[in-house]
């Protein structure tokens, strides 16, 4: 499995240590459900369900997306909030293009 560098500077980046591939981070935020409800959506097929739970506000739990720019990688993680923090609840979870094109699109809903 590749692994994923995470530069601490002003602004985070990421690279695929393997290629030094620069990666593009995507936040989105979920609430109305737990964490091992968004990791299971994330795990299966009905990608629809996600705009019932989709939030405009930085609030509830968190979905990191990184992409790279020719889409033969994607990953994304799931992080939930304690106060006064977001900490991660899941493993980097592998996404299609086609998964992470409908993620990206709740962007515009609402």
């Amino acid at each position: 499995m590749m692994a994923i560098i995470k530069l601490f500077t002003a602004k985070n980046r990421y690279f695929v240590k393997e290629t030094k591939q620069l990666l593009a981070c995507t936040v989105l935020y979920f609430e109305g459900l737990s964490p091992e409800n968004l990791i299971t959506l994330l795990k299966g097929d009905n990608y629809k369900a996600f705009k019932k739970y989709f939030s405009k506000e930085e609030k509830g739990l968190k979905l990191e997306i990184l992409t790279s720019a020719d889409g033969s990688f994607a990953r994304c993680m799931v992080f939930k909030f304690i106060p006064y923090n977001y900490e991660t609840v899941s493993e980097a979870i592998a996404l299609s293009s086609q998964q992470v094109a409908e993620l990206l699109s709740l962007q515009n809903s609402k």
